[in-house]
């Protein structure tokens, strides 16, 4: 596993930073969406506790103008001296219980939800409750023993109502007021959050192509100093002459096992095998000179026969001269051009010169030539022949 790991360690350099930027890409995304959700919840429940608080208000509200309805209607009928006593104390009564509990519910609201941004205006809903259930017993209760007096409590009852509704209605619109200021709070906070967020992003987003550059330019460079050795081997120079390059060469080639380290093995190889062929072939060379050098300096003439053309491909100062001819004469000519006859050529072809087994045949010239395409060796007349396949 290790081994493998190791083998795959060049592919992992590239690929695992990627996968841990789309991790870390990833993980920003829901923690920006978990905290998103999480503030517009907190966001939405506030303003749920607000409206809950200011529905409440209305309601009491609500509920204290029908008892005042009730209360109007029973003064009204009271002033036409249509309200007997027993109907005067069973409204007395039924007024006692529902200001009681308007009473509990109105007092309910000092532990409501952001209770503190209407604790200035509550006592002065309070009190006017308190003066309007004062005067709605105080004149149900006179209402079975002085009728006349119902026309006055009527338009007081209007008053006292109103005056009531008027300080419950500035609570409802405060609480109100603050749920509307929460959502814009909100909005705001997730503006700036968003705004930070994409700003964090776009560093984090230049910071890993940062990364991602030096390492790329780094490998670049490890791939490229034995890319380039290798490119100057293969044109026939010395790739590893000095110590700077053959320093860093030698370190990368340490690391064994993976591609860069296979690659900065392979300069090393790659340079003797051509130091190898260099040397072959200045010896080749050397050798080609020497063999140049004996034939040209020989006592006999000796040349290369193209046995396709019968052209001389070659030959020495000895074989022309010998003729009768100049360099750039005998050069022009052919085999067929030195006119040989039959006999001569039956002379050279039972000569012990003649490769054993050689095929011969005629041309229309009558001069013969061997039908195999292998290299042999005659002598005509004072010179060599040497045949050779083109």
């Amino acid at each position: 596993m290790l081994l493998l790991l190791k083998r795959q360690r060049f592919f992992l350099r590239f690929f695992l930073p990627v996968v841990l930027a789309v991790l870390v890409g990833m993980g920003f995304d829901y923690a920006v969406q978990q905290h998103t959700q999480t503030v517009q919840r907190k966001a939405l429940q506030s303003q749920e506790k607000d409206i809950q608080v200011a529905a409440k208000a209305e309601a009491i509200s609500r509920k204290l103008l029908e008892i005042k309805l009730r209360l109007t209607q029973t003064l009204t009928a009271s002033k036409y001296r249509e309200v007997d006593e027993a109907m005067a104390y069973q409204l007395h009564g039924l007024i006692v219980d529902e200001m009681a509990a308007l009473e509990k519910e109105l007092t309910a609201l000092t532990t409501a939800h952001d209770f503190s941004h209407v604790s200035t205006l509550y006592p002065a809903a309070l009190r006017a409750f308190q003066e309007f259930r004062q005067f709605a017993l105080m004149s149900s209760d006179q209402m079975a023993i002085d009728q006349s007096a119902a026309g006055e409590h009527l338009i007081s009852a209007t008053a006292y109502y109103g005056a009531f509704a008027l300080r419950m209605g500035d609570i409802a619109k405060t609480l109100m007021d603050h749920a509307i200021e929460n959502a814009a709070s909100t909005r705001n906070q997730l503006q700036e959050f968003d705004r930070h967020m994409r700003l964090y992003s776009t560093l984090a987003a230049l910071v890993f192509l940062a990364l991602w550059f030096v390492l790329s330019r780094s490998t670049s460079r490890q791939l490229d100093r034995p890319n380039a050795i290798l490119q100057k081997l293969s044109r026939g120079e010395s790739g590893l002459s000095d110590y700077k390059t053959f320093s860093p060469i030698k370190a990368m080639a340490a690391r064994k096992g993976t591609l860069i380290g296979d690659m900065a093995n392979a300069v090393p190889a790659f340079q003797k095998t051509q130091d190898e062929r260099r040397l072959a072939l200045a010896e080749l060379h050397e050798r080609e000179e020497l063999h140049a050098n004996i034939i040209s300096q020989a006592p006999i003439g000796i040349v290369v026969l193209d046995m396709q053309t019968l052209q001389f491909v070659s030959f020495n100062d000895a074989t022309y001269e010998s003729l009768g001819y100049t360099r750039e004469e005998f050069s022009q000519m052919s085999l067929y051009d030195l006119q040989l006859t039959r006999t001569e050529a039956r002379s050279m072809k039972s000569s012990s010169a003649f490769r054993p087994g050689a095929a011969w045949t005629s041309r229309p010239s009558g001069v013969t030539r061997p039908a195999t395409s292998a290299t042999s060796g005659y002598r005509c007349a004072p010179c060599t022949c040497m045949t050779a396949t083109a």
